[in-house]
Parts: structure tokens; C-alpha cells; sequence
């Protein structure tokens, strides 16, 4: 997912925090592929996370596919965990799904590396 027009799936919660205070993560999330190009957004679809049946909201994401997680939070206490997964964060997207998207692939485009509140958990590179 490294070079520009490589695909790549990225998770978008629904309700745009990953963290809800005082229910934990969200449950409900927009898992979208994406070209990295202008017009990045291929499909987008609504998947629900049912902690009772996968308690590892990192582990469910991995299993579906996802290599990225865009959410409006302003700080991401959970990106190392998702990091050791393999999973990268942009933290501070706000907007609707489409918005945050097109904010997504134009961030990309533009060779910029996202990060995870004090975390810096960094998009990862190819060289």
C-alpha cells in the first residue's frame, strides 16, 4: 500500500472516534478500498465488530482485510497496539466518510506520512 496507485482497505469508525468515553471502542466502522489516486474510493461498506465474538478489535480489523484506521480523535491511545499489528492510524480526520477519504488519499498523494497523536505511529514505507 506504499506507492501510489497501490489498493489498500482503510477502517473508518462510524461515529468517527475510535474511542467512545466510557464505552470503549466503537462497534461500528465504514471498511473502505481505496486506489491511491485522485478518485481513491473503490467500495465502501458497513461491518459491525461484535466484541463478544472477536474480543481484538486489532485482530478483527487484520482479518478483514484492513491496513489502516482513519478516525476524528485527537489522540490515539490504542495506535501502538494496532501498530504491532501492522495496522497504521491517521488520527484527527474529521468530516463525512468521503471527506475523510478524499482527505486520506490527498494527504497520501502528497507523500505525507500520517501519525497517531503522541504515539507516532507512521505509515509505513517501501524504499
Amino acid at each position: 500500500m506504499d506507492v501510489v496507485g497501490s489498493r489498500g482497505k482503510v477502517a473508518i469508525p462510524y461515529y468517527g472516534c475510535l474511542v467512545r468515553p466510557m464505552d470503549g471502542f466503537e462497534s461500528l466502522y465504514f471498511l473502505a478500498d481505496l486506489d491511491w489516486t485522485p478518485d481513491c474510493c473503490n467500495r465502501v461498506e458497513l461491518e459491525v465488530w461484535n466484541h463478544k465474538v472477536d474480543p481484538e478489535l486489532g485482530v478483527w480489523l487484520k482479518g478483514k482485510g484492513v491496513e489502516g484506521v482513519v478516525c476524528s480523535d485527537e489522540t490515539c491511545e490504542c495506535g501502538r497496539y494496532l501498530s504491532r499489528l501492522g495496522i497504521w492510524v491517521k488520527a484527527g480526520m474529521t468530516g463525512d466518510v468521503y471527506e475523510v477519504l478524499e482527505k486520506c488519499c490527498a494527504e497520501r498523494l502528497a507523500n505525507m506520512t500520517p501519525l497517531c497523536g503522541d504515539n507516532l505511529t507512521r505509515l509505513p514505507r517501501k524504499d
